[in-house]
């Protein structure tokens, strides 16, 4: 074997294991590229609208939920009020979020409810609720044909 050939093949071999040395990622590496990708593609925009449909359970029952946003500050926080559109047994449902108070009407009686709500969590930015030290990573496995990072979670509901 030449002197090039063989510069080529320990090269590779070493770019090789450099690189799957560098494919191991933590919990907090994974959050970080979430959230500055997230923090990237949402730097331009101020309103946005989002529309999901409920595939189990109850959430299939109730149909479309329309969300539409709109980014404020807030005691020093950026944040974006809401205002969420679904049906509940065929009447539609509407709740408002100012980021202080949240306004309803309740579809049985068609009272209106305001009550004072604390900053809800912005599960987008879901980072900002995490408990690291509850985390690990796992690895990556395919999520629509597309190669997504595992992180997996002890519980939740502690703290």
């Amino acid at each position: 074997m030449n002197k090039k050939a063989m510069i080529l093949m320990v090269g590779g071999l070493i770019f090789s294991l450099t690189g799957a040395c560098l494919a191991k990622m933590s919990a907090q590496q994974v959050i970080n590229q979430m959230r500055g990708a997230y923090e990237q593609q949402m730097s331009g925009i101020d309103d946005l609208t989002m529309v999901t449909k409920g595939t189990a359970g109850i959430m299939a029952m109730m149909g479309e939920t329309t969300v539409y946003k709109k980014r404020a500050k807030i005691a020093g926080k950026t944040v974006y009020k809401t205002r969420t559109e679904m049906q509940f047994m065929g009447k539609p449902l509407v709740t408002i979020y100012d980021g202080e108070y949240e306004w309803s009407v309740d579809p049985m009686s068609g009272q209106v409810k305001k009550e004072k709500k604390d900053l809800a969590p912005d599960w987008t930015r879901i980072w900002e609720v995490l408990d690291l030290s509850q985390m690990q990573y796992v690895g990556t496995d395919d999520l629509d044909g597309e190669a997504a990072h595992v992180l997996k979670m002890d519980d939740l509901t502690e703290g």
